[in-house]
């Protein structure tokens, strides 16, 4: 278990990894971690994965966290959790098709978003 905001505003924190025994963390742990690039989860983790410098969740496959590099959803991502994108800065952003939620927070609204994209 992480506590909410636990590392938040760690401006120089660029690489983080969660062990096996990890198993429960939401976006907010990490508020204000502009600069976090690499987000690795150890194979044996039950809870969650790692794709790309993005950590899901595997039970129904939602995105929790987000490296600050990392701008794109996987197809086969069915829920953005709370504050998963919230200090990215987007100007774009594509939603896989079958997106069924978007959590609290998951982008913040002042940023400089130009288009978001979805085929309906």
């Amino acid at each position: 278990y992480s506590p909410t905001a636990a590392f938040g505003g760690c401006t120089s924190l660029k690489s983080v990894f969660f062990p096996a025994s990890l198993s429960h963390i939401d976006g907010s742990t990490f508020l204000g971690c502009v600069n976090l690039e690499e987000i690795e989860v150890a194979a044996e983790n039950k809870t969650y994965k790692s794709d790309g410098n993005r950590l899901i969740r595997k039970a129904d496959n939602c995105l929790i966290l987000c490296g600050s590099k990392a701008l794109s959803i996987p197809d086969y991502v069915k829920g953005i959790g709370d504050y998963a994108f919230y200090d990215r800065e987007l100007t774009e952003i594509e939603l896989p098709d079958g997106l069924e939620k978007i959590g609290d927070y998951a982008i913040n609204v002042t940023q400089a978003i130009k288009e978001i994209g979805h085929d309906i």
